[in-house]
């Protein structure tokens, strides 16, 4: 009896191990996605704005300084 209680202890702290190791790569895995996706739409943000302005001074209007309109 003392033999089988013995073994199921270990059998349930390698469960308990594995299952909290997953939980562990799982909490990683999702802050590594996080982080990526942050850095992804920040990066598009900032390139719209880029392009944006880039945008407005090549195609803008061309304006005569010594004419006002």
């Amino acid at each position: 009896m003392q033999k089988f209680q013995t073994e199921v202890n270990a059998a349930w702290r390698a469960a308990t191990l594995a299952c909290w190791s997953c939980l562990v790569q799982a909490s990683a895995a999702l802050h590594v996605v996080s982080t990526v996706l942050l850095d992804a739409a920040l990066l598009i943000l900032l390139m719209r704005r880029y392009f944006a302005n880039i945008e407005r001074i090549i195609f803008r209007e061309p304006t005569v300084p010594w004419r006002s309109s």
